[in-house]
């Protein structure tokens, strides 16, 4: 992907910013993120947009992995 969007202009969080936080790990919640970034701290406009790309791109964690995976009987 060559272009980055802007997600949260007060704080210049880009989509990149926030895929590579959720895909790493490095954020593994929204409030993770929004301390990590500022986005949604300010003016609050990007918080749905900077939730669906995140959630979109979030690594599941172990519990969420077998929710989604259960192990065959």
């Amino acid at each position: 992907e060559i272009f980055n969007m802007y997600v949260c202009i007060c704080h210049g969080v880009s989509d990149r910013t926030i895929r590579q936080l959720a895909q790493s790990g490095k954020a593994s919640s929204l409030r993770e993120l929004r301390e990590q970034t500022g986005a949604m701290t300010s003016c609050g406009k990007c918080a749905r947009c900077v939730r669906d790309i995140f959630q979109e791109n979030q690594t599941p964690s172990p519990r969420q992995y077998f929710t989604l995976h259960p192990m065959p009987a």
